[in-house]
């Protein structure tokens, strides 16, 4: 009877010692909340997410040139590459106006799209072999994708560029305004998990690991 007794208290001890400790920082409280959570989670779905990087342009004249000339024009942004990434797509459409009122001795007008390997700092990129390279002189646009089974990708930190040579006016006096630019969207897709509970949220994995 007393070691019944003694037996009692002792587990009356523990779970007083285990509710005392989940409110307060530290392994245990961390351990236990860790696994009361995930008890009252359900099965996780793999999915896919993406994360989208916009480079847009237009080549816009003000009064200070005249209407006709020449502007250059160029743009680059950093996009994280891990081993997760499954695929990058590439999604724009450049315009190039044709327009007999242009003088004919203008510059070829054109936009090249550039995707290169970068290192993690987003240094020591290979320029001379790109990902992805390719030069516009007229209005085009397209949708394009670049698989990992198909394109060897190495972590790091690559580079999205554009650059461009164009004409434009935003004068709203000039009969036929031109206007020269590109819309480009490069969306990089990766596995995430989402739990039922959550359903509009998908953790990437590679921030689980």
């Amino acid at each position: 009877m007393y070691l019944l007794g003694r037996q009692r208290r002792t587990i009356c001890a523990i779970l007083a010692l285990l509710f005392l400790t989940i409110p307060l920082s530290g392994c245990l409280s961390l351990v236990a909340g860790r696994e009361m959570m995930e008890g009252a989670r359900g099965e996780p779905q793999v999915r896919e997410s993406s994360t989208e990087y916009t480079l847009d342009h237009d080549f816009i004249i003000d009064g200070t040139i005249l209407p006709f000339d020449q502007v250059e024009a160029d743009m680059d942004d950093k996009i994280l590459i891990d081993y997760t990434v499954s695929e990058i797509r590439l999604t724009f459409i450049v315009t190039i106006n044709v327009d007999d009122t242009l003088p004919q001795e203008l510059d070829p007008r054109y936009v090249k799209i550039e995707l290169f390997w970068c290192d993690e700092g987003g240094l020591n990129c290979d320029e001379d072999v790109p990902v992805f390279s390719e030069t516009y002189q007229d209005s085009y646009e397209d949708d394009i994708s670049i698989k990992r089974d198909e394109t060897q990708f190495e972590d790091g930190l690559w580079k999205l560029q554009v650059s461009g040579l164009g004409v434009g006016t935003d004068t709203d006096v000039i009969p036929g305004e031109t206007r020269d630019g590109w819309r480009l969207t490069a969306s990089v897709y990766r596995p995430c998990l989402s739990f039922p509970e959550s359903p509009d949220e998908c953790t990437p994995t590679v921030d689980l690991a």
